[in-house]
């Protein structure tokens, strides 16, 4: 619980600098340890960017919660604040406990560094937890790859608004969310490319996971905003999606322990989320019974606002486009809204997903 005089607000930053700064900070004072993955390359003002990995606890405690931000590079913004805010109010193992708490700062940290959704590479982290080579194709996203790709301004606007209407009338909202975000892999200069080999992020994710090896119970939370209603957290799990065949009895057990009927376990139902190839969940908790692995997507702003930002914001980017920087603080506001009452929202639902998969672990 929270200290009357707390406010969660002034720990969501609007930069990677800020960000990596408290997140140090909180660390420090919680008593926890940082182990830092250095990128190789430099971030905007030439400062370094990292992975930064917290322990709060005994690092031979054998149940781990682990709470990552920035897989998907600015959505990290929010959810440094989401760690940071919940350190800040008292977020710690319980005392004697056989639990320690593992925070991932900045899983794409140049994707945070420079504004962008994407990594080095253009490449959507949540499609690049692929086999490859792949021949995974995505027909419906190429015939739309043109409309996404458009210069930004009225008139393309309209084209993709009346293209996009006829394929909603035709198969549905579901289908044109599937066939936009579910992943491609033929298009570099487009939305949800997930690439042609593993990136940097994603071999320090098996570096990180790897660590986890041994343990009991793991419980990873992965935090992403844009998808649902405006301040609503919906915990998502993706199984088998892409690597693995079903949810395995221990780990259906973990999951039930840890949040009851508090989840989305098939995206293909009621999830916010579509289903998607070469995600990290599916990737994480293939043949591995001790983690269980979800997504807990915050929503932001309506799903065409969101999508027409991240059009802008590519295209500017390939383009080389002076105003690049308008479109980025765009991308910024659609998925870390500068809005008190949001942060507020979202951390109380950050909160009590963390207390729920601490007590399920003690289950």
């Amino acid at each position: 619980m929270a200290p009357a005089e707390f406010n969660c607000d002034r720990w969501f930053p609007s930069d990677y600098a800020t960000a990596r700064r408290n997140f140090f900070e909180a660390v420090e004072a919680a008593g926890g340890t940082v182990e830092s993955y250095v990128h190789p390359l430099r971030g905007p003002s030439g400062d370094e960017l990292a992975t930064d990995v917290a322990l709060l606890g005994s690092p031979h405690a054998t149940n781990v919660l682990v709470l990552v931000s920035g897989t998907h590079g600015v959505e990290g913004l929010a959810g440094s604040g989401l760690q940071v805010a919940q350190m800040q109010s008292g977020l710690r193992p319980p005392p004697g406990s056989d639990v320690a708490i593992c925070l991932v700062h900045a899983l794409n940290p140049f994707g945070i560094g420079f504004r962008r959704r994407v990594n080095e590479d253009s490449i959507d982290l949540n499609r690049n937890f692929q086999t490859f080579p792949t021949n995974r194709t995505n027909a419906a996203y190429d015939e739309l790859h043109d409309l996404l790709t458009m210069q930004p301004g009225g008139l393309a606007r309209v084209r993709r608004g009346i293209a996009f209407g006829s394929f909603v009338a035709k198969r549905g909202v579901r289908a044109l969310q599937e066939a936009v975000t579910k992943g491609q892999y033929n298009h570099p200069t487009g939305l949800f490319y997930g690439g042609t080999a593993p990136s940097w992020s994603r071999n320090t994710w098996d570096r990180i996971v790897a660590s986890l090896s041994g343990k009991h119970k793991v419980v990873i939370v992965d935090y992403h905003t844009g998808l649902g209603p405006r301040g609503s957290g919906q915990l998502i799990s993706q199984w088998g999606s892409t690597f693995g065949s079903g949810i395995s009895g221990a780990r259906s057990t973990l999951l039930a322990d840890c949040f009851g009927s508090d989840i989305v376990a098939d995206p293909n139902a009621n999830s916010v989320s579509a289903g998607l190839s070469g995600d990290l969940l599916s990737y994480t908790v293939n043949g591995s019974d001790h983690l269980l692995a979800v997504a807990l997507e915050f929503g932001t702003y309506p799903m065409l606002k969101v999508l027409d930002a991240m059009i802008d914001e590519n295209w500017a980017h390939h383009s080389k486009d002076a105003a690049i920087e308008m479109y980025r603080d765009r991308l910024v506001e659609v998925f870390s809204p500068n809005d008190v009452r949001w942060r507020r929202a979202v951390y109380e639902r950050a909160s009590a997903v963390s207390r729920a998969a601490i007590r399920g672990m003690l289950h």
